[in-house]
Formats: C-alpha cells, sequence, structure tokens
C-alpha cells in the first residue's frame, strides 16, 4: 500500500500516537492521589486506547469503496466494534478488580479517549495557519 502524504491512515497513526503519549501521562498527575487511583487511571487509559486502536483497525484495514453502503456499514460496524469491546473491558475490569477507583479510571478513560479532539477542531490537523489575513488570496 502506497502512504501519502496526507493519507487518513497516516493520520490516524499519528491520532493513536498523540493518545498513547496522553496514556503514558495521565497515570502520573494521578499518583497525586495515591498508587490505586494511578492504577486506575492507568486502566481507563488503556481502555481507551484499545478501543481507539480495534476501531483503527477495522475502519482502515483492508478495503475499497466501491459502494457507500458497504462504507457506512463497515464504520457503524467498527464503532459497534469499539462500544462492545469498551464495555466488555469496563465490565471485567470493576468484576475482577475490587481495588479500582471509578472516578479514576473514567478520568483516565475520557482524557485519552478525547486528546485528539482539541487539534482536530482547532484545525492545526489540516496544517491551517490561523495568523493568515483574512480574506484568504486564491
Amino acid at each position: 500500500m502506497v502512504a501519502y502524504p496526507h493519507s487518513g491512515r497516516e493520520k490516524v497513526e499519528k491520532l493513536l500516537v498523540l493518545q498513547m503519549m496522553a496514556a503514558l501521562t495521565v497515570p502520573l498527575l494521578f499518583m497525586l492521589d495515591g498508587m490505586y487511583s494511578a492504577f486506575s487511571s492507568a486502566l481507563g487509559a488503556g481502555i481507551a486506547l484499545l478501543a481507539c486502536s480495534v476501531q483503527a483497525l477495522k475502519m482502515f484495514g483492508p478495503y475499497r469503496a466501491q459502494n457507500p453502503d458497504d462504507l457506512l456499514g463497515m464504520i457503524l460496524f467498527s464503532e459497534a466494534t469499539k462500544m462492545i469491546t469498551v464495555a466488555g473491558l469496563f465490565a471485567s475490569t470493576f468484576h475482577f478488580l475490587e481495588w479500582v477507583r471509578p472516578v479514576s479510571i473514567f478520568s483516565g478513560f475520557i482524557i485519552v479517549y478525547l486528546t485528539p479532539l482539541p487539534t482536530i477542531v482547532s484545525g492545526l490537523w489540516e496544517g491551517n495557519n490561523r495568523a493568515e489575513p483574512w480574506p484568504r488570496k486564491p
């Protein structure tokens, strides 16, 4: 497969690396509250990272967009797979680990899950420079 300079797969890989860096940083912040909070937030961060990775593998697997209905089905299937992964991992974590702190695990999950959002929303992802004069010249 040829990697184009700004292909969707390359962007997703960068987002996953960004989430991985957040997943490594979050437990350090929660260490201030103790080791159980740090471990709980690490579990939440790991769940978010694993779920997003599963969705990326499903979404950017081998596929040629011949039919829009097939593309929509693939997107919905990857989202459903991600939701099932998250639900299963949270359920088994709470069932098997008694020491997990709910606030820490959910905070770690939300922080890592939403890490790429400011980058995408701000337009920095596409390389837009907000300091350009307006209106832009063609």
